[in-house]
């Protein structure tokens, strides 16, 4: 999966679990290599299953979840 994100005077791409950012303008393109951390969603992950165990609290509240739909929602809308 990838994101774009197109301005007046560019665009920045990157794929969501990639390595590479892409800044492209009228004039160059620049590719910036990064690493990402090993087992980044472990955290979260253990968490959740946590939660479900009946061993923590829940690690995201429904009040974040919602705010998380609205914002991918309006992502997910074509402006004119």
């Amino acid at each position: 999966e990838k994101c774009d994100i197109i301005g007046e005077k560019g665009k920045i791409s990157f794929a969501f679990f990639g390595n590479q950012i892409i800044l492209t303008t009228e004039s160059k393109t620049i590719l910036m290599d990064f690493e990402n951390p090993l087992h980044i969603q472990q955290n979260m992950i253990e968490k959740t299953v946590n939660y479900f165990l009946g061993n923590g609290d829940n690690p995201c509240s429904l009040e974040d979840a919602l705010l998380s739909l609205k914002i991918m929602e309006e992502f997910g809308k074509v402006h004119d």
